[in-house]
Formats: C-alpha cells, sequence, structure tokens
C-alpha cells in the first residue's frame, strides 16, 4: 500500500510540473486540427453539382476556342445558360454545407469566411458571365472578362488561402494550404 501512495504522488507530482499530460478529446479523433478542419471545409464545398458544371463551362470555353470565333460563340450561347442555372442552384448548398462543417481551430473559423466568400465570387462571376452572354452582347467579349474575372479571384483565393493558414504552424500550414489550393 505504501508503494502505491508512493507511485501515486510521483505520478500527481510529474502531472502537476507538466513532464506528464493527460489529454482527452470527447467526441473527436483527437485534439483540434487545423488541417482536420481544412479538409472537413474542402469536402463540404466539394463534390456538388455545380462543382461539375464548372468544370462543364471551363470544357465548353476549350471546344467553343478551337472552334473559332462563329462557331464557339454559337455553342457558348446554346450551352452555357443550363451550365450557369446549375451553379448558381449549387452556391446556397454550398454555403450551407461549409456553414454546417464543425471547426475546431481558428484557423479552420478564418478559412470558412474566406471559403464562403470564394463561393460567392464563384457564383456572381458564373452568373455575370451568363448574363452578358444571354443580354447578346459579344461572346468573345464577354468570354475574355468571365476569364480575367476568374484569374482575378484564383490569384486572390491563393492569397486568402495563405492568409487563413498561417497560425496553423509550421507542419500543418503547407497541409491546409495544400487541401484548401485543391478546390
Amino acid at each position: 500500500m505504501k508503494y502505491l501512495v508512493l507511485i501515486a504522488c510521483a505520478l500527481l507530482g510529474l502531472i502537476a510540473t507538466g513532464i506528464v499530460k493527460f489529454e482527452f478529446w470527447w467526441g473527436t479523433d483527437g485534439p483540434p486540427s487545423p488541417t482536420r478542419d481544412a479538409t472537413a471545409l474542402a469536402a463540404a464545398a466539394d463534390s456538388t453539382d455545380g462543382d461539375e458544371a464548372a468544370h462543364s463551362v471551363y470544357e465548353l470555353l476549350a471546344v467553343a476556342d478551337k472552334a473559332g470565333k462563329t462557331r464557339g460563340s454559337f455553342l457558348i450561347r446554346q450551352q452555357l445558360h443550363p451550365l450557369a442555372k446549375r451553379i448558381d442552384t449549387a452556391a446556397p448548398v454550398i454555403h450551407e454545407r461549409v456553414l454546417e462543417v464543425g471547426v475546431d481551430t481558428s484557423v479552420g473559423r478564418k478559412c470558412r469566411v474566406v471559403l464562403l466568400r470564394m463561393v460567392a465570387q464563384q457564383q456572381w462571376i458564373f452568373r455575370r458571365f451568363d448574363e452578358e452572354v444571354t443580354l447578346n452582347r459579344s461572346t468573345p467579349a464577354a468570354v475574355r472578362r468571365f476569364t480575367a474575372r476568374q484569374q482575378a479571384v484564383n490569384r486572390w483565393w491563393a492569397k486568402q488561402v495563405a492568409v487563413c493558414s498561417v497560425d496553423a504552424g509550421p507542419g500543418q500550414q503547407t497541409a491546409v494550404e495544400g487541401v484548401l489550393s485543391s478546390l
């Protein structure tokens, strides 16, 4: 019994000095992780009908470019509207999914705000592109404006990912940026 008390006192002393730590996280797979938060946010934003429609728009633009100005403009006018409509419909779904993600870190909270802004910007870019084409404005000019806007948002996104992940720590910052940059 004396040894048991001695061991308990030694263990309490080690705990009190911080040499030994006991950590417990209820309902999670471990300590809060910026990488886990970023992965959950990316999963919530990915794999929607809007994501597939956006890829289809880029494919349409590539085909239209190869088809030439007149035929390409016709293809865009014919096929853009349903794709833009799917993107516009998916944006609120993505917004809700991202808001529902339980993030445990300040990095996760910052990245969620940035991701929600990105979704809103993408929705606006595709909506504006569709409006310009639908209003019978010059399709090649609308494509140039869409491309310029998309490039500007991509540059903004890269900077924002770096900003929201800066507090993640050296090992996790790279992982967070990798996960979010894939969107």
